[in-house]
């Protein structure tokens, strides 16, 4: 079995290979298997932790019972498609003037904010077009 710290270095390294944004630990634990890491699932939960807590990924908010995790890389808002439960990422809408806003109005300062929409894609609108 892999060591914890191991595990933390080689999804590191997948996350850094994939070409998706969003993924759930199952998806991470099979995508090892596949290039031939033999960990167990709790590893990949423990390192993933260890990630968040380290800021190189955070988990999305999720209608699911799934959680999804994303590269903490830069700040972007989210849109989930309704039909195939996708995510795309949209560079920062909300910003400082957003901030002011809302202080202005309510007292409130804020000092971090995540947003999500839903919708359909435009990969699933065009397939719905058909």
């Amino acid at each position: 079995m892999a060591r914890p710290a191991r595990t933390k270095e080689k999804l590191i390294d997948l996350i850094d290979a994939l070409d998706y944004h969003e993924w759930t630990i199952d998806q991470l634990h099979d995508e090892l298997g596949i290039r031939g890491w033999d960990v167990t699932y709790s590893s990949v939960f423990r390192a993933l932790n260890q990630l968040e807590e380290d800021g190189f990924v955070r988990k999305l908010a999720s209608e699911s019972d799934k959680v999804v995790f994303e590269r903490n890389d830069r700040h972007h808002e989210h849109l989930k498609c309704d039909i195939c439960g996708g995510y795309v990422a949209l560079d920062c809408v909300l910003g400082d003037e957003l901030s002011k806003a809302i202080q202005s109005a309510t007292g409130f300062i804020v000092k971090s904010h995540f947003f999500s929409a839903t919708g359909v894609c435009r990969h699933c609108s065009q397939i719905g077009e058909r």
